[in-house]
């Protein structure tokens, strides 16, 4: 039928490069090395490669498909650089368009004294059926009124862009990353898997969040949960990425309908030349 198919990415440039960049397996290491797998994560993507039909990182073939663009939703304000490499690899424009272990986090958030809000998630047939049953127990009373957690959903956007909000724990999914910048809140990091984990590596070397580190064998530390928190929301130490992060959300949304307007010319010169 002859009709233009253009990949939409929902995860970061800089994740995309450095899958398509292992995937051709290529001999020179990726030259951003403040995006990096730790080698329990890098063990758990080459499993997921490896058992991909393809044997290669998933969307390569799509991206190769993408007739002359590629949509990433992203702010070159961050990822310019990961978007021009990415542009060499696939050899395409790209066009933006703007279960933890759950006693961890709880005794985290205890240690770090600061007020929350906690939106827990359960897999269906998981063995916690109630935020009761899955908290250590006391938890809800003793952090009494300065935390409330929620089972399954929150309204993210409109708690974010609330005055008393200082700060974001994140998975860095790349959506809930991208909406978070909108709002300007400073980032908690802490990945679990597939691109959260270089998502979080960016989070910090754009300065506009912190990770709290797991150990070796990839375990969640309360304590580091609780240091990362403090830092971000509360000390003077964290005041650089409360602005950072500030001041990306400013440059987003001044440039957003921008964007939006290239995407759309874009798209329409694309069909014009079908």
């Amino acid at each position: 039928m002859n009709i233009p198919a253009v990949q939409l990415l929902t995860f970061s440039a800089a994740v995309i490069a450095l899958g398509f960049h292992m995937s051709e397996d290529k001999e020179d290491k990726f030259p951003f090395p403040e995006i990096y797998l730790r080698e329990y994560e890098m063990l758990s993507l080459k499993k997921a490669i490896n058992e991909s039909p393809d044997k290669e990182f998933p969307f390569c073939e799509a991206l190769r498909r993408s007739r002359d663009i590629v949509l990433v939703k992203t702010c070159r304000d961050f990822e310019a650089k990961y978007m021009d490499y990415l542009s060499n690899l696939v050899s395409k424009k790209i066009v933006l368009f703007g279960t933890l272990e759950i006693h961890a986090v709880a005794q985290a958030l205890e240690l770090s004294k600061v007020n929350f809000i906690w939106v827990i998630r359960f897999p269906q047939g998981g063995k916690n059926s109630t935020i009761e049953d899955a908290l250590p127990e006391g938890f809800l009373e003793r952090v009494g009124e300065r935390g409330k957690v929620l089972e399954g959903w929150a309204p993210q956007a409109t708690i974010l862009q609330h005055a008393s909000i200082g700060g974001f724990v994140s998975y860095c999914g790349w959506s809930s990353f991208m909406e978070n910048v909108k709002f300007g809140e400073p980032i908690i990091a802490m990945p679990m898997h597939i691109d959260q984990p270089m998502n979080a590596r960016l989070v910090v070397y754009i300065g506009m969040g912190v990770e709290a580190v797991r150990d070796e064998n990839g375990k969640l530390q309360s304590e580091e949960i609780a240091k990362a928190i403090r830092e971000v929301v509360m000390e003077e130490s964290g005041e650089a990425v409360r602005k950072k992060a500030r001041e990306l959300s400013e440059k987003m949304n001044v440039k957003g309908d921008e964007e939006l307007d290239d995407v759309v010319e874009e798209l329409v010169a694309l069909c014009g030349n079908k």
